[in-house]
C-alpha cells in the first residue's frame, strides 16, 4: 500500500425505539473496526476516519488519541449539529515484523453520555518480504592463513509464498556460498526456509574487506535478497613490548608499535 490518505467512511443507524418527544443527547456514530489492508514497515499512512452525531443536541469531540507513537489527531472541528458528519485524521507508522498482523486503537473522547471514550481499531497486515538470519554476516579476528565457515538462513515472511532459490552468489572472490537447502522451520513459522552454508577461504589482504551475499528467488513479488557481508582481517605481526626507548649517545626517542 502506497502512503497517502485513505479515507474509511462511518456506517450504521441508531436502533431501537424512542417514546415520542423523548431527548437522547448527543451520540457518536463511528464504525468500531477497520481493515486497511497490506502495511509496509516503518511507511506513514495517513487515514481518516468518518463519523457522524446522530443525537438531538450538539456533539463536542476532543481530538482522537491514538495508541502508538503516531502524530497527534487533528479534526476539522470540535462540535457537531444533530446530524452533521465529520472526520478526523491520523497518521500510522506501522513497525510490526513483515508478515505479521497489524492492529492499533484510538480513543475518540467525546461529551456522549453513553460511550465518553469510544474505542475505534485499525487492523491490517505487514507486507511480507526475503529476510535472512542473520540479517549481516560479519567475521572479525580473521588471520590470513586462516579459513572460516558458517550458514546463513533464508526465510520468506509471507506464510501463503512457494518459492525456490534460482542462484546464489557472492561478490568476493574468496567466499563460496553453497547450495541451497530446505531446513526445519522454528515453531509457528510456515513459510519457506532455506540454508546457505558460507565459507571463507584465504584472504591474504589485511584490512576490512566488504561484499555483498546475493540471492535470486523465482518469487513474483520477492524476487532479491541482498545480505551485507564483512570480513575482518587481522595482521599476525606484532611488536612485544608495544614501545621500545631506543638509547643513543646524545638523544633518547621512544618509538610506538
Amino acid at each position: 500500500m502506497l502512503a497517502g490518505v485513505v479515507f474509511l467512511a462511518a456506517v450504521g443507524f441508531l436502533s431501537g425505539w424512542l417514546w415520542p418527544g423523548a431527548k437522547i443527547g448527543p451520540r457518536l456514530e463511528v464504525s468500531p473496526d477497520f481493515d486497511v489492508g497490506e502495511l509496509v514497515y516503518d511507511q506513514e499512512l495517513t487515514l481518516a476516519i468518518g463519523f457522524r452525531n446522530i443525537g438531538d443536541e450538539p456533539l463536542h469531540l476532543d481530538p482522537p488519541i491514538p495508541g502508538c507513537q503516531c502524530a497527534l489527531a487533528t479534526l476539522g472541528q470540535t462540535v457537531y449539529a444533530p446530524g452533521e458528519m465529520g472526520r478526523f485524521q491520523f497518521t500510522l507508522r506501522p513497525a510490526a515484523p513483515p508478515g505479521a498482523s497489524y492492529e492499533q486503537a484510538v480513543v475518540v473522547p467525546s461529551n456522549d453520555p453513553e460511550s465518553p471514550r469510544r474505542i475505534v481499531t485499525i487492523r491490517g497486515r505487514m507486507r511480507g518480504s526475503l529476510i535472512s538470519q542473520p540479517a549481516r554476516v560479519q567475521v572479525g579476528s580473521l588471520k590470513p592463513d586462516e579459513s572460516w565457515s558458517g550458514s546463513v538462513v533464508v526465510a520468506c515472511t509471507d506464510p501463503d509464498a512457494e518459492f525456490g532459490i534460482l542462484s546464489v552468489r557472492c561478490d568476493l572472490p574468496e567466499v563460496e556460498v553453497g547450495t541451497p537447502t530446505p531446513t526445519q522451520r522454528p515453531e509457528g513459522w510456515t513459510g519457506p526456509y532455506y540454508s546457505l552454508p558460507v565459507q571463507v577461504m584465504r584472504m591474504e589482504r589485511v584490512g576490512k574487506h566488504v561484499g555483498k551475499i546475493e540471492i535470486a528467488t523465482n518469487h513474483a513479488r520477492y524476487a532479491q535478497l541482498a545480505i551485507p557481508l564483512e570480513i575482518e582481517v587481522i595482521s599476525r605481526v606484532k611488536i612485544q613490548p608495544r614501545s621500545l626507548l631506543l638509547e643513543g649517545p646524545n638523544s633518547r626517542t621512544r618509538m610506538w608499535s
